[in-house]
């Protein structure tokens, strides 16, 4: 369904072209290369002067999803690997050769071998995604799809009904652009429009965070920040889903989920790092991630969000209720 969408929409994403983030500046361009070519045969391969990031397109799209698999959240040198489809038109032209052949031309001169021509406007897009708040609870992905133009992919976050059916809508949706313009421009138009009967209230998905981290930086100024708390976790994910999204970011102390009386688990986690470093290097890279299909929320936890602690609370309330009902039956 999904793949569906995508290819008849213009924001379709590339099947064999890796978009690669995070790098550290000390980027060799042969290692990283190297690393990509382990799992299959490369189209091109290019790394900006500044090395922020690069782009892989690979033959074959097979071996692109196996490199995708294998190396997300990889360390690099010291940082983990962060990939993201790139989109269709990233490249403006058909590879001319193979990144090898481009190798065996380069050796044969200086000048031999071209950089590609890339579309940069759709390389660095980072702001093309919308959260959608305030939807009506019947309103269904195909309402919402009709409402936006251009639109790459969308979803309407969902929980789950008493047979543990996806079915109940949570009021709020992501609607994904092809540029962070077209996103710009609709959410522009349709502020506050009504969609079956609700004003819908739209922001850009990845700076809906930042006033939540602001506030989290200003009131622990002075806290090292080592612990995390990743709320909107899918219910199918487990705690070693979320241990291994994270340990790739450093070393963990420990990852909880508390869970409900039921056994399942409440939709959020405390993750708990080594060093303020590597806890900041995972808040900054995954704070626009999904798992699952959900977008997670990340905030810094503080020691009242400590699950033992609000637990120790929660009893002492209950027995600060009960003294005083045995004081009034007396």
């Amino acid at each position: 369904m999904e793949g569906a969408a995508t290819k008849k929409s213009s924001a379709e994403r590339s099947s064999t072209v890796l978009l690669v983030k995070n790098l550290p500046f000390s980027t060799d361009e042969t290692a990283l290369a190297q690393l990509f070519r382990t799992y299959g045969e490369l189209a091109r391969f290019v790394l900006p002067p500044s090395k922020t990031m690069a782009l892989v397109e690979f033959m074959e799209a097979s071996e692109a999803r196996k490199a995708f698999r294998m190396l997300a959240y990889k360390k690099f040198q010291h940082v983990p690997l962060y990939l993201e489809w790139a989109p269709v038109k990233v490249f403006k032209a058909p590879a001319t050769m193979t990144y090898s052949d481009k190798l065996k031309a380069a050796s044969n001169g200086p000048a031999a071998a071209t950089r590609p021509d890339v579309e940069a406007d759709n390389v660095a897009e980072l702001d093309n995604t919308l959260c959608v708040k305030n939807l009506n609870f019947t309103t269904t992905e195909a309402v919402l799809k009709a409402a936006f133009e251009k639109v790459g992919y969308l979803t309407i976050a969902r929980k789950k009904d008493r047979s543990g059916k996806l079915t109940l809508s949570m009021g709020f949706g992501f609607v994904e652009f092809g540029t962070a313009a077209a996103a710009k421009k609709a959410m522009q138009s349709l502020q506050g429009n009504l969609l079956e009967g609700h004003a819908m209230d739209i922001k850009v998905s990845r700076k809906q965070l930042q006033p939540a981290k602001a506030q989290a930086a200003k009131s622990a100024a002075n806290v090292p920040k080592t612990k995390v708390i990743c709320r909107n976790i899918a219910f199918e994910a487990t705690v070693k889903d979320v241990r291994e999204l994270f340990a790739a970011f450093g070393q963990l102390k420990t990852v909880r989920m508390p869970k409900k009386f039921d056994g399942k688990h409440r939709g959020f986690a405390f993750i708990e790092f080594l060093t303020e470093a590597e806890a900041k290097s995972a808040f900054a890279a995954l704070s626009s991630s999904h798992l699952y299909g959900r977008h997670l929320v990340l905030e810094w936890a503080e020691d009242a969000d400590d699950l033992d602690t609000l637990r120790a609370k929660a009893s002492r309330d209950l027995n600060s209720i009960q003294g005083k009902d045995r004081s009034i039956v007396r």
